[in-house]
């Protein structure tokens, strides 16, 4: 995967506003790309509630010592116990980055960075 680790890093928040800052750039192609990325952001925030539901169903197949050693125990756990609800990925995975690892960690493919 071609991705640019510094995209994936910002916060959400920040993400949009380095896109809006530089949404009027004069060159064709950088608007462009900064379409793509807007747009590839909002898919992957889409993403919240598969990563909900793949949560939820993850807790009815492991055990519970299955599901401590899992990379997503925090929310295995919270999905068990009732407390991982819609907006806890939004509030949990506060970068592209941390929502791509949750998505893989929980066997979900989720849209790539653009090029």
């Amino acid at each position: 995967m071609s991705t640019k680790p510094s995209q994936l890093h910002f916060t959400w928040s920040g993400l949009a506003a380095v896109i809006a800052r530089f949404s009027s750039a004069p060159d064709a192609v950088t608007r462009s790309w900064l379409e793509a990325v807007e747009k590839w952001a909002a898919d992957l925030q889409s993403s919240f509630p598969a990563l909900v539901e793949a949560a939820h169903r993850l807790t009815h197949d492991l055990s519970t010592k299955e599901l401590r050693r899992h990379p997503a125990a925090q929310y295995l756990f919270q999905a068990r116990n009732g407390r991982l609800d819609q907006t806890s990925p939004a509030r949990q995975c506060s970068t592209p980055r941390k929502m791509i690892d949750l998505a893989a960690a929980l066997g979900l493919v989720v849209p790539k960075l653009p090029d």
